[in-house]
């Protein structure tokens, strides 16, 4: 009798703290309902370095152009939030975007920009950037990112805002700006790279006058191990203007071709 009991009593904490909560969540549900937006919070991310989205930007894109003072005092209720996410990552220098509405009525924006690693310039004119990801984005009026520039021989173009580069020439080159970015050494010595008539991936260091052939985006980081060393240990000895091409595209040697 005393356990029947005790399982009655359980039963009816357990029951009672149901519809405890579930009252407090129609409380809740009806608040929001009745909420209305106090305040926009905009966070821009990363918020060094990169440039390319503003404050401004965001608050035109959420309310086409009508100004932060067409949402307060809205009701909260009538946000949409995935399609206000949608307005924001349209624009093609947003990665990602994400908006929810806090406890008191705040509509927050959290916005990732997309990082660019090397900008190609074209011979006719304009060029994109190739972002961390291996896609192709559009230049900014308002903005230039601080990365290598990448001439030459890519004849590829940018069609859409969103393009992955399919090229040899362009993977090559978005594999080499990879490479630089992760690298603080590399990414203090090359500015520019040249895409040649042969394909070739070629660059002229910012503390010399020669030319270092990479050949294709093979094997780079043998390649760029192998140059830095015979840098530290060859060229601080020899000197800097005693060659003026070093060619590195061949397994396990390094070629230079004096002045």
């Amino acid at each position: 009798m005393k356990k029947r009991w005790q399982l009655i009593a359980t039963y009816g904490t357990w029951t009672i703290l149901v519809i405890a909560l579930l009252a407090s969540l129609s409380f809740v549900e009806r608040e929001q309902k009745q909420m209305r937006c106090k305040s926009l919070e905009v966070k821009i991310e990363p918020e060094a370095e990169t440039y390319f989205i503003t404050r401004d930007d965001v608050v035109s894109e959420l309310t086409g152009g009508l100004g932060e003072a067409t949402l307060m005092g809205q009701p909260v209720a009538g946000f949409n939030v995935g399609q206000l996410e949608g307005l924001l990552e349209v624009n093609p220098f947003v990665q990602s975007a994400e908006v929810f509405i806090d406890i008191e009525g705040n509509l927050r924006v959290d916005v990732v920009q997309r990082r660019p690693i090397i900008r190609v310039m074209k011979r006719e004119g304009g060029g994109y950037y190739i972002d961390e990801y291996g896609i192709k984005m559009p230049l900014s009026d308002s903005f230039t990112a601080h990365v290598p520039i990448a001439t030459g021989n890519i004849y590829e173009k940018l069609e859409k805002s969103r393009d992955t580069v399919f090229s040899k020439a362009g993977r090559d080159v978005y594999q080499l700006g990879l490479y630089i970015d992760k690298n603080p050494f590399w990414k203090a010595m090359i500015e520019q790279v040249e895409v040649n008539a042969k394909g070739e991936l070629v660059f002229i260091p910012k503390i010399a006058d020669h030319k270092v052939i990479l050949g294709d985006a093979e094997r780079l980081d043998e390649k760029l191990t192998h140059l830095k060393i015979f840098y530290k240990k060859g060229l601080n000895k020899l000197g800097w203007d005693k060659y003026k091409v070093i060619n590195l595209k061949y397994t396990g040697q390094i070629v230079c071709e004096k002045y």
